[in-house]
């Protein structure tokens, strides 16, 4: 005896209604993980097209916070003797963070502007953009980081809490 299924009717399309939210519920972080490696290919070629515009690469991310260190140690050099730590790495631990941070909050305000044609054109979390111009900057933190582990080493300071 042969049995014989029935055909399966076609899945029914999903669909999705989007609607504005309202207040601070609305961040939908469950929908920001949905679209993670869109995040992932935003920072991926905002790191591109910084560094592919520029004659110094990713030199500009350690020289940047070297300059501004020499001339902070040049200018205000006995405040950091009276804290006990060489100039350089007093300055520089500071330059690190702080630099870092600008840079996040100017790329993750130009990141909407830039991308406004996209924003209004095709759906995906708009807090994709800013999030991958931020993560787009942790490159050079990590550049002026190792910078800042040399610098430590090099004049023996032993950080501590």
């Amino acid at each position: 005896m042969e049995t014989s299924a029935a055909p399966r009717p076609r899945d029914a399309l999903v669909t999705e209604v989007l609607e504005p939210s309202r207040g601070w519920v609305g961040l939908r972080l469950g929908e920001l993980w949905r679209y993670r490696e869109l995040v992932l290919f935003f920072t991926w070629r905002n790191v591109l097209v910084r560094y592919k515009q520029t004659a110094l690469g990713i030199a500009w991310a350690v020289l940047q916070p070297l300059f501004l260190m020499l001339l902070m140690t040049l200018f205000f050099g006995k405040y950091a003797d009276q804290a006990g730590v060489p100039g350089p790495v007093y300055y520089l631990a500071a330059l690190v963070p702080w630099m870092v941070f600008s840079n996040s909050v100017a790329q993750s305000a130009n990141s909407l502007v830039s991308n406004a044609n996209l924003l209004s054109k095709v759906y995906f979390p708009r807090l994709t953009a800013p999030i991958a111009a931020v993560l787009g900057t942790l490159v050079d933190f990590f550049a002026a980081f190792a910078i800042l582990v040399v610098f430590i080493l090099a004049y023996g300071v032993h950080p501590r809490w």
